[in-house]
């Protein structure tokens, strides 16, 4: 019996054959130009003058813990999962301290990163796929290789404190109104 020609099943094939031919450049422009940017989450943990940080996995540097929000979560469920996940430590959510966006935060993707200032409520320093969690002194934090744009939060940040006694020391007249409400400065 011949094979009857099957215009249907014809058309599916070529539609698969050239999706799996051109899905790798066709996703990378798809992720690059026309998503919008993806919310994400940071957090600022400081204790006895050292500043919480993730050694990456993928060489890439240093990090403050945090990421990519999942769908349907709060952005205080996402920065205590992520720090949970990353570095075994529960915290809890002092302040917005700002919220970073552009192009050079990420080669990967365009994210928008709400970092906020945390404290550690316990927990033990644990390692995950993502990286080696470590306390590092405040003095020393600038002197590493950072991931994505988490030197100038950290710089920030710094900026706003005297490390000696951690205490806020510019008004809120110098200071950006979003990072001087976070800080209780307005």
């Amino acid at each position: 019996m011949a094979r009857r020609f099957d215009e249907n099943r014809s058309i599916a094939f070529i539609f698969k054959t050239m999706l799996l031919k051109y899905s790798t450049a066709v996703m990378a422009w798809v992720l690059r130009y026309r998503l919008p940017p993806i919310p994400s989450v940071a957090a600022i943990v400081v204790k006895e003058n050292q500043l919480l940080l993730v050694n990456r996995s993928d060489g890439n540097g240093y990090c403050l813990p945090g990421g990519i929000m999942h769908w349907n979560e709060t952005i205080a469920d996402s920065l205590k999962r992520e720090v949970k996940e990353e570095t075994g430590l529960e915290i809890e959510i002092l302040k917005l301290f700002n919220n970073y966006s552009g192009p050079e935060r990420d080669s990967r993707i365009s994210a928008i990163c709400m970092t906020y200032i945390a404290s550690c409520l316990g927990g033990e320093l644990t390692c995950s796929s993502e990286g080696v969690p470590m306390w590092i002194p405040l003095s020393e934090a600038l002197y590493l290789d950072f991931a994505f744009d988490h030197e100038s939060i950290i710089k920030d940040y710094l900026s706003t404190i005297d490390e000696r006694n951690l205490k806020v020391t510019r008004t809120a007249d110098s200071v950006p109104g979003d990072i001087a409400t976070a800080h209780g400065m307005s």
